[in-house]
């Protein structure tokens, strides 16, 4: 009888050690595919993106450059200083409807409630930047030039006009 017992007790152990394996060989062979399947997905994406950016540089031509330079310069000239963050849509708006329409435009939120609206086309940006000093607007053009334009809010003007401050706005 104790034999038996013994029989069934290996026997139980047997199949308890066969089914511990079973599983740490699944997961193992789930986790291994998972991995496998994540480097496919992202080397495909990489790949993807790799070819977007090779369709957007070679799609764009001089013309919608100069559009986008002389667009960007227009701006600058109207000297459009809107302090208000409702405002930014609209002149996102306004500007990207004459910009080329491989144009992208993006509307951010940075510290201190500054913000800025920025649109950009291959190597060129046109950058308008709101802070509590003023408005700042930077453009670099087809060349790589940048051209900067910026307007001080009146109290900032005092503040930086008087003392040592009176050569240049970023003077220390």
């Amino acid at each position: 009888m104790v034999k038996v017992l013994l029989v069934v007790i290996l026997i139980i152990a047997i199949y308890v050690c066969y089914k511990i394996y079973q599983k740490y060989k699944i997961s193992h062979q789930f986790f291994r595919d998972r991995v496998k399947r994540n480097h496919k997905k992202n080397v495909a994406v990489s790949f993807a993106q790799h070819e977007e950016q090779e369709i957007l540089a070679y799609d764009i031509d001089l013309d919608e450059q100069r559009l986008f330079d002389d667009v960007a310069t227009l701006f600058m000239s109207e000297k459009i200083y809107l302090i208000e963050k409702i405002q930014a849509c609209k002149i996102q708006a306004n500007v990207l409807k004459k910009m080329p329409l491989a144009t992208r435009a993006v509307i951010q939120n940075h510290d201190l409630e500054d913000w800025s609206i920025y649109w950009a086309l291959q190597n060129q940006s046109l950058e308008y930047f709101v802070s509590r000093y003023g408005v700042f607007i930077t453009h670099v053009d087809r060349d790589g030039n940048e051209n900067k334009d910026s307007h001080l809010h009146e109290q900032n003007k005092m503040r930086f006009s008087s003392g040592r401050h009176q050569s240049s706005y970023f003077e220390l």
